[in-house]
């Protein structure tokens, strides 16, 4: 018997084992890596997931503090509510950082910028049409914008006119598509043959608006900036439960 054969041939298949092992732990060393890698990006992604999800939070809770920091805003006013969705939708902000004077007079050009913004702020397709809307107007775009859907015709926007209630009324009703109602309320200060009539028709029936009085709406009133907001909060939001009983607060 060559046992010199034999001895060399048990080397040789100790060797192939001991590569074989080796080879084994180097590859169960490679995938025990790659799961630990693995296992570390999840834990980042869940980490950066919370983070994301906790900022966004931060976010949005700064923005309602933001809107619920007026001062001249109180809280069971019937325009904070509507004065928190607006600031946090974009469609408005307050005049300083403290301040939103819901009781200033709200202009042409602030009211139909809000709509707008509302609207999605779409890009206007036709020329300027104005000679009073300059292109570096803050409310450019929006005037094109009311232009287009009718809200606004002629060659002067007059953007810093006082916005009256049957104007307001008119903007939103307009923008709607001219909806008829299906009641008129009885005005006394409302004629059948005003141009706005059915637009205050419409306003009162949708909830948006109601009388200052029990037989009056005040069509020529100019409207502060707590109540265009207010009127489009109960539009866009589509609420129809009119404050009834307080015509001061019914606006």
């Amino acid at each position: 018997m060559n046992w010199t054969r034999i001895a060399s041939a048990h080397m040789n298949s100790t060797q192939y084992d001991m590569q074989f092992l080796c080879e084994r732990r180097r590859i169960m060393k490679r995938i025990q890596s790659r799961i630990t890698l693995f296992l570390v990006l999840l834990i980042i992604l869940a980490h950066i997931t919370a983070f994301s999800a906790t900022a966004a939070e931060t976010l949005l809770s700064d923005k309602v503090l933001y809107s619920a920091s007026f001062i001249d805003v109180p809280k069971d006013s019937f325009y904070a509510e509507p004065v928190s969705w607006a600031v946090e939708a974009g469609i408005t902000g307050g005049t300083t950082a403290t301040t939103f004077s819901p009781q200033a007079t709200c202009s042409n050009a602030q009211v139909i910028t809000f709509l707008w913004r509302a609207c999605g702020s779409p890009g206007p397709y036709f020329s300027n049409p104005f000679s009073d809307v300059s292109e570096d107007a803050y409310y450019y775009e929006a005037a094109l914008w009311a232009y287009e859907c009718g809200m606004a015709d002629g060659a002067e926007f007059q953007p810093d006119k006082p916005c009256s209630r049957s104007m307001a009324m008119t903007y939103l009703w307009k923008e709607a598509g001219m909806p008829k109602a299906v009641n008129t309320p009885k005005f006394s200060d409302v004629s059948n043959s005003a141009d706005y009539s059915d637009a205050v028709a419409w306003g009162v029936e949708m909830g948006i608006t109601g009388g200052t009085t029990d037989t009056t709406f005040s069509p020529q009133n100019t409207c502060t900036r707590a109540q265009i907001i207010t009127f489009l909060y109960r539009d866009l939001m589509e609420t129809t439960n009119a404050d009834s009983g307080s015509f001061e607060i019914v606006i």
